[in-house]
């Protein structure tokens, strides 16, 4: 079966080569399967030896039983019919068998299998697809599971793509209610992956994303034998797991999962059809035994950051291309593991914060990094941090949401305390002693403001006998407040 699913794919994809108006008509095959070639050979030949109505040379670097008429003949390499090749005919050399001169000929078009996996992917799913006909929609779908599957995990092998298509197309004939989202997260185990049913509400999402991450990483560690300690530990949580019972419903018995992972974690598994059956168990089942679960680094956080919210600019229809340089450089960043400019962030939460979820918007905003603002008039720096602050979260602020203004006495316990700043907390005092009362609604904590201010008064009395008489200088002091925004009363909240 998975032998004529390739031999046709590669017949649609190089007709559609010659009627693309592409100046190719010279190809090479190589790496395929003997029962491919014949495949191929035979529809070819069906057609008068021509290909989407050109005449077609096909040669075979050895002779392949019931297709002899197309070997090289004696004397004639396959350099030589590179040569002389008839007008408007095009040319297919079949390398079933190495040549001395393979390497002169690189400059002919290959069809090698990772192409068929990736530019023919087109026609390998039309091919598959023998009794299913799925939509545009189904289509777009399983494409797009398969590009994030490449780009962020890795690349399925053709003959396992093909078995996974198959399948695909199998359960969804016989399934007319079944989901395409349903019938991937089914037949996973194709790719070389646990089953995972969880997975089809979350397909093509982060979320499912990462879940197929675990699943991808418990499924490697059948591929090579773990050491003793490693595998104690899976076969410990292996014994303690109860597994359910799916033999009445013509699946495996807890024993037969129990059996199959205890072969996985000790052997590595060769045999095709014995990995499916390991595979075929529910990553629902799995997860206990062989997920490991680790704390991310800042660096993985980062660059899960940057995906979730490169698929959210996505679903708006925004290209990256087209966003300001201080976006770009900020997405770019994430990507990498790095924290981004402030600028970046701030240009991207002003002009596109409207198009993220919340959680994303939030998640961005406690990336910022402190700002800092120097005030002469405490109350005024108060309230327009409190516009600042508050405006851009004012439709996501739950009940109880409030102000908090707390006194950062950090830098003053690291030293001692000059006559000047005990001044100033004393002048601080008396401005703005009672702010609590008068401003009920921001959550004050300056008790340790208040506490500085009476250890230190008396440095005050005596500068002042010190200096009396002399001339007065103006003397500038920094007192240090942290502005945040809290969900509740008692609860840490995004800060600015």
């Amino acid at each position: 079966m998975g032998h004529q699913v390739i031999s046709k794919t590669i017949h649609t994809f190089l007709a559609d080569q010659l009627r693309g108006g592409s100046a190719r008509r010279f190809f090479r095959l190589d790496g395929f399967d003997q029962a491919v070639y014949r495949g191929l050979l035979e529809r070819i030949r069906a057609e008068g030896d021509a290909l989407a109505g050109r005449p077609l040379w096909m040669r075979t670097t050895a002779p392949i039983p019931g297709y002899e008429t197309y070997a090289l003949e004696e004397g004639k390499s396959a350099t030589w019919y590179r040569n002389h090749v008839p007008p408007g005919h095009a040319l297919l050399l079949i390398f079933n068998r190495h040549t001395s001169d393979a390497q002169s000929l690189k400059d002919i078009y290959p069809v090698t299998e990772s192409l068929l996996a990736d530019e023919g992917l087109d026609h390998l799913i039309a091919a598959a697809f023998g009794q299913y006909q799925p939509s545009r929609e189904q289509i777009g779908v399983l494409k797009t599971f398969l590009a994030r599957l490449r780009h962020r995990l890795f690349r399925p092998q053709l003959r396992d793509l093909v078995a996974f298509l198959s399948a695909l197309d199998a359960q969804l004939h016989a399934q007319p209610g079944a989901t395409i989202e349903a019938a991937i997260a089914e037949w996973l185990p194709h790719l070389g992956l646990f089953r995972c049913r969880e997975l089809a509400g979350h397909l093509n999402t982060p979320k499912g994303d990462r879940i197929l991450r675990d699943v991808h990483r418990a499924a490697r560690l059948g591929l090579e034998l773990l050491d003793e300690n490693q595998r104690g530990q899976y076969e410990r949580r292996l014994a303690e797991f109860e597994f359910d019972d799916d033999s009445p419903y013509g699946g495996l018995s807890a024993d037969e999962k129990r059996a199959l992972l205890e072969r996985f974690l000790s052997d590595v598994i060769t045999d095709r059809d014995e990995l499916l059956r390991v595979l075929q168990i529910d990553w629902r089942e799995v997860l206990p035994v062989l997920h490991k679960s680790r704390r991310k680094s800042a660096t993985e956080k980062m660059q899960e950051l940057a995906a979730t919210l490169q698929t959210a600019l996505a679903e708006q229809r925004l290209e990256v291309d087209d966003l300001p340089e201080a976006v770009q450089d900020a997405l770019q960043d994430l990507a990498e593991g790095q924290q981004p400019e402030d600028e970046g962030l701030e240009a991207l939460l002003t002009d596109y914060g409207d198009a993220l979820p919340k959680k994303l918007r939030n998640q961005l905003r406690r990336l910022r990094g402190v700002k800092r603002r120097q005030t002469t008039d405490f109350i005024l720096g108060v309230t327009g941090l409190a516009v600042e602050l508050l405006l851009p979260l004012q439709e996501e602020l739950p009940a109880g949401a409030s102000l908090r203004v707390c006194f950062d006495d950090r830098a003053l316990e690291r030293k001692r305390i000059t006559a000047k700043e005990a001044e100033a907390l004393l002048a601080f005092c008396t401005l703005y002693g009672g702010i609590e009362a008068r401003m009920p609604h921001v959550q004050w904590e300056l008790d340790a403001l208040w506490k500085l201010a009476q250890q230190h008064a008396d440095l005050v009395d005596r500068a002042e006998e010190e200096e009396e008489g002399e001339r007065e200088k103006e003397v500038k002091i920094d007192l240090p407040f942290q502005v945040t925004v809290v969900s509740l009363p008692s609860e840490k909240g995004a800060g600015g």
